[in-house]
């Protein structure tokens, strides 16, 4: 960091001002220390290993050097940082930081390639996109949980729309891509990655696919050198894993019984005879915006026993789930 700083290996004023800065923050953060010491002792009871009883919080404590002046204290941590420069594992910290640095601006000034995709895709190869719009999102495991939404894609002189499945990460590196290659253009914010309570919750995927659709929109409302340059084409372009997604599943919508219930209704392009060789699983959750979802049960419903040529309503008892 303090090659980064300096511009080199010579110490420079601006490193003098890092350290200035470096000391305001250590006295304001003692000045508010029992703020600090009231959360941590909150928190001994969280299972973090590292603040599990009182003397870590001691150490804390006496790291802030409570009973220092505010000169003494600047004094000390001045040289807390000078002693830091010269520890070897300080230098290795420095030296991998420094490579990381490398290997990041050496991708980001690559703006023209996207991270999920390996070539660029133009205007010319694809067909002009007329509209993209959001036609849904669904729920994925990697092996964690998240959400992809789905774009259908309609182009011209093509009489069927393509869909093309994306995670929120990739409209953001998509924005990010757009943004350097053009910095004076003005797109609608998205929203943080990252968020207070949980992300990938159906609460959070709704409402980032309305902010997607107003991004997509003033997207392709500016002028053609960037609505219609590489990078979006590129995005848009269907990849190995949309011809997958598209050929299992032909629709995705919500549908509502009532304000407390939402369910995802999927239609699959399958034959008949094979449908009726499968059993439909039906789990049911008890929704929670902040904390994980309690599962409620699950019911298994064999499609060879029911008429899937009407509408049938029947009530199902919930049990133990396992997977099939």
């Amino acid at each position: 960091m303090a090659y980064v700083i300096n511009g080199g290996v010579k110490p420079s004023s601006r490193f003098h001002d890092f350290v200035d800065l470096c000391c305001q923050a250590f006295n304001i953060t003692r000045r508010h220390a029992n703020i600090f010491f009231n959360l941590f002792g909150l928190m001994l009871n969280s299972g973090i290993l590292e603040l599990s009883q009182v003397e870590d919080i001691k150490y804390v404590q006496n790291a802030l050097k409570p009973s220092a002046t505010d000169a003494e204290a600047t004094v000390m941590f001045t040289r807390l940082i000078e002693s830091s420069l010269g520890a070897k594992s300080t230098q290795i910290n420095f030296f991998i930081h420094n490579l990381a640095q490398l290997k990041f601006h050496s991708a980001s000034n690559d703006t023209g390639v996207l991270s999920f995709s390996s070539k660029i895709h133009t205007l010319a190869n694809d067909g002009r996109i007329s509209s993209a719009t959001v036609f849904g999102f669904q729920k994925r495991y990697n092996p964690e949980k998240y959400y992809i939404y789905i774009i259908k894609v309609s182009r011209e002189k093509e009489t069927e729309p393509a869909f093309v499945f994306r995670k929120f990460s990739e409209f953001h590196e998509l924005n990010d891509k757009i943004t350097a290659t053009y910095p004076k253009i003005r797109l609608p914010i998205l929203s943080s990655k990252h968020i207070l309570g949980r992300t990938h919750i159906q609460q959070v995927a709704e409402k980032r696919k309305g902010e997607i659709q107003a991004w997509l929109n003033s997207l392709f409302a500016m002028a053609p050198e960037v609505s219609e340059c590489d990078l979006v084409y590129t995005f848009f372009h269907p990849l190995l894993r949309d011809e997958r997604d598209v050929d299992l599943i032909s629709m995705v919508k919500p549908k509502v019984f009532d304000s407390n219930s939402v369910f995802l209704q999927l239609i699959y392009n399958l034959p008949l005879c094979e449908i009726r060789s499968r059993t439909l699983q039906i789990t049911v959750w008890d929704c929670d915006y902040l904390k994980e979802n309690d599962f409620m049960g699950a019911a298994y419903i064999s499609l060879n026993s029911i008429n899937l040529t009407q509408e049938t309503v029947e009530w199902y008892k919930l049990g133990s789930f396992h997977r099939m």
